[in-house]
């Protein structure tokens, strides 16, 4: 008899793209400050720069991809691929976006401007059971933030 739930969270099979956070301009610098993720930051290569391949099971609870600390400039031809389970569930590329005063947010949410005080973040819980892949590039220097747990 099939218990419902007994086999553990179901894993996503998608994430909605182009999903944009409001930072202000030139406040994804900041992210670290006040969105309690961690930063990998993101010299700028026109090639994908693996990030992290987990093995295992777990949550994704933040993901985002911005400007780059102190980095004034627009990031050009940036992407983020998101394989769940060995399925990628999400490719997104944001082509010329200026990710200074919008980031691309993939898992969770931010919103707000750091300077006056109302930045805010919040996450969600997309599940994994076996691994969890991320990948991204940027031409330009750019902040990648994320948050995970293992179960």
């Amino acid at each position: 008899m099939a218990v419902i739930g007994g086999s553990g969270p179901k894993a996503v099979t998608t994430l909605v793209p182009g999903r944009l956070s409001y930072l202000g301009a030139g406040n994804g610098a900041y992210m670290k400050d006040w969105a309690s993720a961690i930063l990998y930051a993101y010299s700028g290569n026109p090639n994908l720069t693996e990030v992290f391949n987990l093995t295992g099971s777990g949550f994704l609870t933040f993901s985002l991809l911005g400007s780059g600390a102190g980095n004034v400039t627009n990031n050009t031809n940036s992407q983020v691929i998101i394989t769940i389970d060995g399925n990628i569930v999400i490719n997104e590329s944001s082509g010329s976006a200026h990710l200074q005063t919008y980031a691309m947010q993939q898992v969770g949410a931010c919103v707000g401007i750091y300077g006056n005080g109302g930045a805010s973040s919040s996450y969600d819980a997309v599940a994994f059971n076996t691994s969890l892949r991320v990948q991204v590039k940027s031409d330009a220097a750019a902040s990648y933030y994320y948050s995970y747990y293992l179960t």
